[in-house]
């Protein structure tokens, strides 16, 4: 399947795709039992990362606002029928997408590490989205146990003037352990740390802390924490 079919698909799970593309891709789901499975395998690719994020309620003013727009009467009977019904698809699509504005960030980032990855994906790979608050991403970060790499690609970083940034690998009770220096300009490989190859990361954190140049020099984060993010398992 090309980069491009995979990207065709990639949207229509993230419910991206503009009405009328997203109807002609329904006619060839419908059809295709091979774009099934590529679908599926794409709704089990996202779903741990939407997880992630919680639901965004939009408020009062912005359904009002669509309502008045489409109208709540029925059109006069002179209106084409085409535009009404494109006006109440689109209805549809604004309200799917206010709801996941937050989840539709996380998969577009998992699209960018799942299917750029440089690495063969293994059942012991990991993958986190690393950012501020819900911010964009900051990083995009996979890590491979088995191999002792992780993969980070910068999204959105940025590094102090006169300062570094370092990744940590936080466990539930147990210290951070440093997995290097980050370059938030390029793609960039790091060795797993000894006693973390072959482990069980999921549900550990990952964080970004501001370091004096060349890193920590206590082996324990120093500065400020400005990102962050949770593994979890790679679903691929």
């Amino acid at each position: 399947m090309t980069e491009e079919q995979e990207a065709r698909i990639a949207e229509y799970v993230l419910g991206t795709l503009p009405p009328e593309e997203r109807a002609v891709f329904e006619r060839a789901l419908a059809a295709d039992p091979t774009l099934r499975a590529a679908v599926a395998a794409w709704e089990r690719r996202l779903e741990g990362l939407a997880a992630q994020v919680p639901p965004a309620q939009p408020g009062p003013h912005v359904w009002a606002a669509l309502e008045r727009a489409v109208g709540p009467e029925a059109p006069p009977a002179t209106a084409e029928p085409s535009v009404i019904s494109r006006l109440r698809r689109a209805l549809a699509v604004w309200r799917a997408s206010a709801l996941a504005t937050g989840a539709l960030a996380a998969g577009l980032a998992a699209f960018i590490v799942l299917t750029r990855a440089d690495i063969p994906l293994r059942p012991d790979s990991y993958v986190a989205v690393v950012n501020r608050g819900g911010d964009l991403p900051a990083l995009i970060v996979r890590v491979d146990t088995r191999a002792g790499v992780v993969q980070v690609r910068p999204v959105r970083a940025e590094v102090p003037a006169d300062r570094s940034l370092e990744l940590w690998f936080v466990a539930a009770g147990a210290p951070p352990r440093s997995l290097g220096l980050i370059d938030a300009t390029d793609r960039q490989r790091l060795s797993i740390p000894e006693a973390l190859r072959g482990s069980a990361l999921a549900g550990g954190t990952l964080a970004v802390s501001v370091e004096p140049a060349g890193g920590s020099p206590t082996g324990a984060p120093t500065g400020p924490v400005v990102y962050s993010g949770t593994l979890i398992d790679d679903p691929s």
